[in-house]
């Protein structure tokens, strides 16, 4: 991070920035440097899916423009499980804790995000085209910060953000809370303001796919994750809360009642989302950082599907523990995109809970087409052990349950206007079959063994 000033980089996690995780990122040798110019235009996203899980990536010469941009900030499970200070098989725990105990936030006055404001617009920043069908420019790791009119909590979402116009973005809004306070703001014909958070830590963005009430305010979550208070100031043309040490922050309002066509996009599942009315914002003002660092999230990469399915994970760990207290952990994989195949883990599960959990997990997230139970002694972070329990603990004629014309997601190009077929997989020992026969092959001491003592 040599270009940053030296006052400007605190050490994580004492300081908690973008700029400070990417400081630990490259203390640690896993910082990705990109030296030769690029294009925003798919070069710049094609870098990126051919480095794909492997580390940040900083790009430090862009076609255009005197910003940097960086993109894979938090490349893989383990990266958001250090930015919290836990194990991975802690993650969901420390998520579910926030969500249960948010933080007050720490009002500050001089904010680094109000060092400088841009005077051109939305053509002042590095906004990078991803895929070959995409409608244009795409601002894919903007967190948009809202406030409920009715509770004044400040609500958190990640929504596709189109660039059309110097000051105009079109948002795709998909049912939840931000949507329902649209739906409140139209009819009393009432803007929206919003501001559009680019250039945050690791655990910002977790928090901003919260699972909360209408009086939950997922700035105080992102609070709570952190190891000090998150710091904020008052926004300079909004009535919201600024985390202090954002890289850019474009302040603005949703116009009541206006759509306008949005997308086509690449998303999670590795196709387009088509073209849709989508929701207009008209920018008011951009500020910045001094050499801020423009950050970008490659849809249909790694870090995408993990912010958002961390965050799914621990609201389905939840559910199902309260169906059934022996649930060990819950993953959402990688190959569904951490949205639609789920693997749980269950210890010693009685006649008839699988399917139970089976149903619950199809239930709490109707997104999901295949959930696989198997067994405590699995590792459900390991596909391989987790195909082997399929091999060995499975049978199609006893274990499967197919649930036919249920409700998935519409981004799905293989369902019926989102009317899917679902599947479950007990792959866990039956429970009145014989245990032993089921033995794992052991070789005692094995974890006592250690090869360099043997390959001096």
């Amino acid at each position: 991070m040599a270009r940053d000033r030296d006052d400007a980089v605190g050490r994580w996690p004492h300081h908690q920035s973008l700029r400070a995780w990417l400081a630990r990122q490259d203390e640690a040798e896993e910082l990705i440097r990109i030296n030769r110019q690029v294009n925003t235009e798919f070069e710049i996203a094609g870098l990126l899916r051919l480095l794909d899980g492997q580390g940040p990536v900083l790009f430090e010469s862009v076609a255009g423009s005197a910003l940097r941009v960086v993109g894979s900030s938090a490349p893989n499970r383990a990266a958001f499980a250090a930015a919290a200070d836990v194990p991975v098989d802690g993650l969901l725990e420390r998520y579910m804790r926030a969500e249960q105990e948010p933080r007050p936030l720490a009002q500050v006055v001089d904010a680094p995000v109000f060092e400088h404001t841009e005077t051109d617009g939305l053509a002042s920043l590095p906004i990078p085209t991803h895929h070959e069908l995409d409608a244009g420019a795409y601002i894919s790791a903007g967190v948009v910060l809202a406030r409920d009119p009715d509770t004044g909590a400040t609500n958190c979402s990640i929504n596709r953000l189109q660039v059309v116009a110097a000051r105009e973005l079109r948002a795709l809004v998909l049912p939840g809370r931000l949507s329902d306070i649209l739906a409140r703001c139209d009819e009393r014909a009432q803007p929206l303001e919003v501001a559009v958070l680019i250039g945050v830590d690791p655990l910002l963005h977790l928090a901003s796919q919260a699972s909360t009430g209408p009086d939950m305010d997922e700035l105080q979550v992102a609070s709570a994750l952190r190891a000090t208070p998150l710091p904020v100031a008052h926004g300079k043309t909004v009535d919201l809360p600024i985390p202090a040490d954002t890289e850019i922050v474009i302040e603005g309002h949703v116009l009541p009642g206006e759509r306008r066509p949005e997308g086509p996009f690449g998303e999670y599942p590795r196709t387009y989302g088509p073209a849709a009315p989508g929701r207009v914002i008209e920018v008011r003002a951009i500020h910045r950082r001094h050499d801020a660092i423009f950050q970008t999230i490659l849809s249909g990469g790694r870090e995408h599907f993990l912010i958002g399915g961390i965050a799914r994970e621990a609201r389905l760990l939840k559910a199902l523990r309260r169906l059934n207290r022996r649930v060990v952990g819950v993953r959402l994989t990688e190959g569904g995109s951490c949205r639609t195949h789920a693997v749980v883990s269950v210890d010693q599960p009685r006649p008839g809970e699988v399917a139970n959990l089976i149903l619950a997990a199809f239930t709490q997230q109707s997104i999901l087409k295949l959930v696989t139970v198997v067994d405590s002694d699995v590792d459900i972070f390991d596909d391989e052990d987790v195909e082997w329990a399929c091999s060995s603990r499975f049978q199609a004629q006893r274990d499967l349950l197919v649930v036919p014309n249920a409700r998935g997601s519409s981004l799905d190009p293989s369902t019926d206007n989102g009317v899917t077929s679902k599947m479950g997989m007990d792959a866990t020992i039956p429970p009145d079959s014989d245990r032993a026969r089921y033995a794992r092959m052991r070789i005692p001491n094995l974890e006592g063994l250690r090869l360099e003592d043997y390959l001096r």
